[in-house]
């Protein structure tokens, strides 16, 4: 848990610093530091908190953006039961998260998929046997085993 939350946190990080770095201001007559009132940091006082950073958090694995990808759109196929899904949604994210996925995961994906569309059919209440079915629970079990596996760094 606590690995998967370091995980979390360097992602958040990183999106955070890929944003900072990608965003700008359209008016070129004032700065960051203007704008904020603050100093903008030195390249390698930068440079030395991101080494900090990874000191703290440990080897951090190869694939972390790919990991990101796979548990956020395994998490989006899963939410669609909050947010009244579509076919088309739920086809949208089956098919995304299979194209990520080793094939041998994809009737796993398909199960989860199928699940979802029965919540967006019939209901939450009503689906709720087929959500905690056997082939429901080894199928996110599966897709859980993998990431555990290939992202724990």
């Amino acid at each position: 848990m606590k690995k998967s939350l370091s995980l979390s946190l360097a992602l958040i990080l990183l999106l955070g610093l890929v944003g900072a770095a990608c965003g700008g201001n359209d008016d070129s007559s004032t700065t960051a530091a203007e704008d904020t009132g603050n100093e903008v940091p030195e390249t390698e006082d930068l440079d030395e908190a991101l080494d900090e950073l990874q000191d703290n958090l440990g080897d951090l694995p190869d694939n972390l953006v790919d990991c990101a990808e796979i548990s956020t759109r395994w998490a989006a196929l899963n939410l669609e039961t909050l947010g009244g899904g579509t076919a088309e949604n739920i086809q949208e994210d089956s098919d995304a998260l299979k194209s990520l996925l080793p094939d041998d995961l994809a009737d796993d994906v398909d199960v989860i998929a199928d699940n979802m569309q029965k919540v967006a059919d019939k209901g939450i209440v009503a689906a709720a046997d087929d959500l905690d079915s056997d082939e429901s629970v080894a199928a996110n079990e599966a897709i859980s085993e993998y990431l555990a596996e290939t992202c724990a760094g």
